[in-house]
């Protein structure tokens, strides 16, 4: 896993983009390779709020 938050347990960071991907700050895309992955990006709307700063994905 990359993850921009070393300190964070895997539970605390699935919770957190769960909630981010709620609210619409992030887009969820299910990948059905194997092993099976998950990626994260910022949405049109999480950009807004972060000043179009995007460079930071999250893979999971």
């Amino acid at each position: 896993m990359i993850s921009p938050f070393p300190l964070a347990s895997d539970g605390v960071l699935t919770r957190r983009l769960r909630e981010m991907t709620a609210l619409g700050l992030v887009a969820r895309t299910a990948h059905a390779d194997m092993p099976p992955r998950t990626r994260y990006t910022l949405s049109s709307r999480g950009s807004n709020r972060t000043g179009g700063r995007t460079d930071r994905r999250i893979r999971r």
